[in-house]
């Protein structure tokens, strides 16, 4: 009777062998026939090697944008005491994007605004502008 622990061991190994073998260009049956297994099972270690390898790339992200978002944080609080000088304002807007890309906040979920029609400021005449606008934001 095996224990748990080498039993875990020998099938992480397992797949790291297939995984390489795959890599080297291995076909399915020929990295079974190096395992002692079928092509479906090479198959099966290869799609689960992936599997955990995806999914410690994922942690690994969300561990990196945990530390770059600290990092952003701290630059903003050392620049916020300055924000009145242009150029740290600047940078401060800068950070604020970082931020925003990071956290996804700039990806769009739905369709584009497509604004038609639109009438150039220059041509609209000075009445209109100074009665400003009307209900819903429609001119009066």
């Amino acid at each position: 009777m095996q224990i748990a622990g080498t039993k875990n061991l020998k099938t992480v190994e397992r797949r790291r062998q297939a995984l390489d073998l795959r890599l080297a260009g291995a076909t399915y049956e020929s990295i079974g026939g190096a395992l002692g297994v079928s092509a479906q099972a090479a198959h099966k270690l290869i799609t689960r090697a992936l599997a955990k390898k995806r999914a410690q790339t994922d942690e690994d992200l969300t561990k990196l944008r945990e530390i770059e978002l600290m990092r952003l944080d701290a630059q903003l609080v050392a620049l916020w005491p300055k924000r009145s000088d242009p150029r740290v304002s600047d940078t401060i807007l800068r950070i604020g994007d970082r931020r925003a890309k990071l956290l996804g906040l700039d990806e769009t979920t739905g369709p584009s605004v497509v604004v038609q029609n639109v009438v150039p400021l220059a041509d609209i005449p000075d009445e209109v502008l100074e009665e400003g606008l009307g209900p819903k934001g429609t001119l009066q």
